[in-house]
């Protein structure tokens, strides 16, 4: 799961689309943990940077990542 924390350009469109599917579960479930996700992966913006663009603080931020990359995890984790 931490090589989610950064852009990865050689991940498969099949991989991609199973990101994706969990990514919109999650948001579903908490929107704000979805924008860090969002800002993290596809963004590859450091902690500071989210928490100044979502106006939270940063230990909010490393929180909200540690939950939804425990998400990810558990999705994507049933996929091959």
């Amino acid at each position: 799961m931490d090589e989610l924390s950064k852009p990865q350009p050689s991940i498969s469109m099949e991989h991609l689309v199973a990101i994706d599917q969990a990514l919109t579960q999650l948001e579903a479930l908490d929107r704000r943990q979805a924008q860090v996700v969002e800002l993290r992966f596809f963004g590859g913006l450091e902690n500071l940077e989210i928490s100044g663009i979502l106006g939270i603080s940063e230990s909010t931020v490393i929180r909200e990542w540690r939950l939804a990359r425990a998400f990810l995890f558990q999705s994507l984790g049933s996929r091959p």
